[in-house]
């Protein structure tokens, strides 16, 4: 298999970035030419490596030591919301950018069996978010024009 770095570059952009769109902003690339580069990659490794309906996060479990995901679900459907940047914290809930309109826009905070459990409801959707600080209790949230914070009562999730 043959891979080209354009393209695994644009994939590991966007799980970093938590979406096409705030990956397409760091890449300077177009949305379309972003999916363009995931397609392709798909292509070449056989699988879908990322779900691009934006009205359901989907959940899988990773099989096969790590090589494969099975049993692809609706974690959350988000009806007319739209979500975007997603990070974990240590209890496993999802906060997820959300957008949708004034009363939609901000977080959401979904439990591990996707249940909405809170919302942090914002003037402008919010597009991407990370946990951070020496304790990763301060959730940073990245909009259309502005950069928010907030301490929050969860810590955000790390990988090891």
């Amino acid at each position: 298999m043959e891979f080209d770095l354009r393209q695994l570059k644009a994939f590991i952009c966007v799980v970093d970035q938590g979406g096409f769109g705030a990956a397409s902003k760091v890449l300077h690339l177009s949305q379309a030419a972003v999916s363009e580069r995931i397609a392709r990659l798909e292509d070449t490794v056989g699988m879908r490596l990322l779900d691009r309906n934006p009205r359901e996060i989907r959940a899988y479990d990773v099989v096969a030591g790590g090589t494969a995901l099975a049993s692809g679900r609706v974690l959350v459907d988000c009806g007319a919301g739209i979500p975007d940047g997603l990070r974990c914290d240590t209890d496993g809930n999802l906060w997820c950018g959300w957008g949708g309109g004034e009363g939609e826009d901000g977080v959401a905070v979904f439990n591990p069996a996707g249940t909405l459990i809170g919302r942090i409801l914002m003037p402008e959707r919010t597009a991407n978010l990370c946990f951070g600080g020496a304790r990763r209790t301060r959730l940073f949230m990245a909009s259309s024009q502005s950069i928010y914070a907030l301490y929050v009562n969860a810590q955000g999730a790390t990988l090891s």
